[in-house]
């Protein structure tokens, strides 16, 4: 008897350790707008399942965006993106992990969790630049991670400036100089062979002025006085070279009429025929332009430079995309974990260089590292190598501005539709 008992308690004993150290499965909810469709192989999806691989205690449920009827009655479209994430929330079924469009939209739904103390003790949320973190705070609280930066400025073809015998554009080069090799080299002349210099020069009204002052940032925002200036003497010169640019269809584009264009250029797309010099697009493009590049596509190297400097000031435009967690989620810990994986942990990107360098079938990597950890830049810039450029950025460079409407509540309203005068303030 004494043997049996014994055996009992010895089994029940065992059987109380195994129950206290098996974790039961908790399931998260994760919505984003680049997953595709349902029973798509791509490498997000692909990134959440090897999540549930490393984490088996761990079920992520997509939540599925649903199609709407196209409001011009042309088929069916993804549903607002905002809309989406509201009918969810009204019915108390936020998803635990979900992209955001802004801090305002979550700031004012009170949609996220305050990640602040989980954060403040993780090293790699620390290591990333602090401009990327300190995007996702509001009134003292973190409400958004950094998952991908973007920045934006100028690609290079390399070949028409070698050709043209002058020195191809790098990072750092100061904007008359840089106008004056590109303008060397375009050849807007008729017969349809032509090459355009320069595009984009619009854009010039959100980071020129910046560069002409250091309190300034994306359009003049002023952060410390929550003012724009557009008032402001820089404004005023940032017009005027735009005006200048806008009339000299010598070498920019958009100074071109649309029989000019098809004059000069032809049918082809420039960028694509290799007859364009300086496009202005987002670091985003790495992708599809590297692919180019290997598979014979492209007969010349392209780099990435940014936006050129003004004087001592070279501030490169940076838009920052972002994800929160639900404030009514039960697992923030595990929360936290999953959008770390998927955004900026440096074991979730070591994932995304691995698949980049072994699939074929899926999209290579476009976003650079958010974490300051060289192993992992090196391996980016070993797929993207003519971005020499790029990399000085990322490794070098601190000194951004950050697309206001993605951070700054208030800003897209303030801007895009409501009156402003020389006094205008964000609002709250």
């Amino acid at each position: 008897m004494k043997k049996i008992f014994l055996f009992i308690v010895t089994a029940v004993f065992a059987l109380t350790l195994t129950a206290c150290g098996k974790k039961g499965e908790i399931t998260l909810r994760y919505a984003a707008w680049n997953l595709g469709v349902e029973g798509s192989s791509n490498a997000e999806r692909l990134m959440i399942q090897k999540f549930m691989d490393l984490n088996p205690t761990i079920k992520i449920e997509v939540v599925e965006r649903p199609k709407v009827e196209n409001t011009t009655g042309d088929g069916e479209v993804d549903q607002e993106w905002n809309e989406f994430l509201d009918a969810h929330a009204a019915n108390k079924k936020l998803p635990d992990v979900f992209m955001i469009d802004s801090t305002e939209t979550v700031v004012n739904s009170r949609w996220a969790y305050n990640l602040a103390e989980i954060a403040s003790k993780d090293p790699e949320f620390l290591n990333i630049k602090e401009a990327f973190r300190d995007a996702g705070s509001y009134d003292g609280k973190l409400i958004a991670l950094p998952s991908q930066v973007h920045y934006y400025g100028y690609f290079v073809n390399k070949k028409i400036y070698d050709d043209g015998n002058k020195d191809v554009p790098t990072f750092g080069i100061e904007f008359e100089d840089l106008m004056s090799r590109t303008k060397a080299v375009a050849k807007h002349q008729s017969g349809g062979n032509g090459i355009v210099g320069i595009e984009g020069i619009n854009r010039l009204l959100e980071w020129y002025p910046a560069q002409l002052k250091e309190e300034y940032g994306w359009f003049t925002y002023d952060e410390a006085n929550k003012k724009l200036h557009l008032d402001s003497t820089e404004f005023g010169m940032a017009v005027d070279k735009y005006y200048a640019l806008r009339a000299d269809n010598t070498f920019v584009l958009d100074a071109c009429t649309p029989e000019q264009r098809t004059d000069y250029f032809g049918a082809e797309w420039p960028w694509g025929a290799g007859r364009h010099a300086l496009k202005w697009d987002s670091s985003a493009s790495i992708g599809w332009m590297n692919k180019a590049i290997k598979t014979g596509e492209y007969g010349f190297e392209i780099d990435f430079i940014g936006t050129p400097k003004v004087g001592n000031i070279n501030k490169i435009p940076v838009i920052v995309d972002q994800m929160s967690i639900a404030s009514t989620t039960k697992y923030p810990q595990e929360a936290y974990d999953f959008a770390k994986w998927m955004s900026f942990g440096k074991a979730g990107y070591s994932n995304r260089l691995t698949m980049s360098e072994e699939m074929t079938d899926i999209s290579t990597v476009n976003f650079a590292p958010l974490q300051n950890d060289q192993e992992m830049t090196n391996r980016f810039f070993t797929i993207y190598s003519t971005f020499t450029s790029l990399k000085t950025i990322i490794e070098e460079h601190d000194s951004f501005i950050i697309e206001p409407n993605k951070y700054i509540p208030g800003y897209n309203q303030a801007r895009f539709h409501g009156t402003y005068d020389a006094t205008l303030t964000l609002g709250n």
